[in-house]
């Protein structure tokens, strides 16, 4: 059984300039924080290409307006002709 462990973006920072500064590779630093090691070099990646708001996670499930979905829905060219507005 896994553990599913989330890692704040303060954490994620904090491993990853703890990291640079260490003489350890990825792996034996990962093991010993216990962070898997792919987690490790994503954040890498992500904190490379956008920098700190790469490490933010995503917030999930976000409403829109009826109005907004039917903006969204109506700008679709294939549905255009089968939903009128309410």
């Amino acid at each position: 059984m896994f553990c599913i462990v989330s890692y704040s973006t303060i954490e994620k920072l904090k491993l990853l300039h703890d990291y640079q500064k260490s003489d350890y590779g990825l792996t034996v630093y990962s093991d010993y924080h216990g962070v898997r090691p792919a987690n490790m070099s994503k954040w890498i990646k992500q904190f490379l290409l956008a920098g700190l708001a790469g490490l933010i996670r995503p917030k999930h499930n976000q409403k829109y307006s009826l109005e907004t979905k039917l903006t969204a829905v109506m700008s679709t060219p294939i549905l255009k002709c089968r939903i009128s507005p309410v």
